[in-house]
């Protein structure tokens, strides 16, 4: 029974990390497109020279045109903006030219890709798809944690001992604070008649759900307001 118990783990094992490169090798192309997409508007230079181009969308347009047009640091690197460009989908170099002889072709006729948004809406789309994988694999962790301090702290609905870590502590009193309903106004021994079943320091309990503001009090009255989640 355990040998076999052993091999079908090991079976899930593979076949997960099989799930996990196929759709690592699915999305690589797209991630690195998006790369270049981001690294594009990351630069004011690039983004400001993608709007011009962008105004004659779908036409071939001379890069010596351009020239008067933009900033004496823009034309400095120009070569190297139009390339980085091109890598992000937003434009096509239809032509290159070496301004002389021996140096090296530089872009001399371009055309802005009139489906760069399309493209664009497709690598944002391929990110949205990694974080939530990356969150789907996260959660159960979070989860898990805050299973087993609960698990761990209260026996029967009631809290046997507070935990020292203060994010586990917000799982407790998380748990807590669902014995309030929202938007009702309780007086503070109408407080404590709920807390002393749950603990028996119900004092320490009661200030440590303000504190963290699971509950709110104002004149001796106390409400909970929108449910207060404990941070992953």
């Amino acid at each position: 029974m355990s040998d076999h118990l052993t091999q079908t783990e090991s079976n899930q094992d593979e076949n997960t990390t099989n799930t996990v490169l196929e759709i690592t090798t699915r999305q690589l192309g797209k991630l690195e497109n998006l790369l270049e997409f981001v690294k594009t508007i990351g630069s004011t230079e690039q983004l400001a020279l993608a709007g011009l181009l962008a105004t004659q969308a779908g036409e071939t347009i001379a890069v010596a045109d351009l020239i008067p047009k933009l900033s004496v640091r823009t034309r400095s690197n120009l070569p190297r903006h139009l390339r980085q460009l091109e890598k992000a989908g937003f434009i096509q170099i239809k032509e290159w030219q070496a301004p002389k002889p021996g140096l090296e072709p530089e872009p001399a006729l371009v055309i802005f890709n009139p489906d760069y948004a399309r493209q664009a809406q497709s690598m944002i789309s391929a990110l949205r798809q990694v974080i939530t994988l990356e969150t789907e694999e996260a959660r159960p962790l979070v989860m898990d944690e805050r299973a087993a301090t609960i698990k761990r702290f209260m026996r029967d609905g009631k809290l046997v001992g507070m935990p020292v870590q203060v994010k586990r502590q917000q799982y407790i009193l998380e748990e807590v604070a669902k014995t309030f309903e929202t938007g009702i106004r309780y007086a503070e021994r109408e407080v404590d008649a709920i807390l002393k079943p749950i603990y028996e320091d119900h004092c320490t309990l009661r200030r440590s759900l303000v504190d963290f503001k699971y509950l709110r009090r104002e004149n001796g009255v106390y409400w909970k307001e929108n449910p207060v989640l404990a941070p992953a």
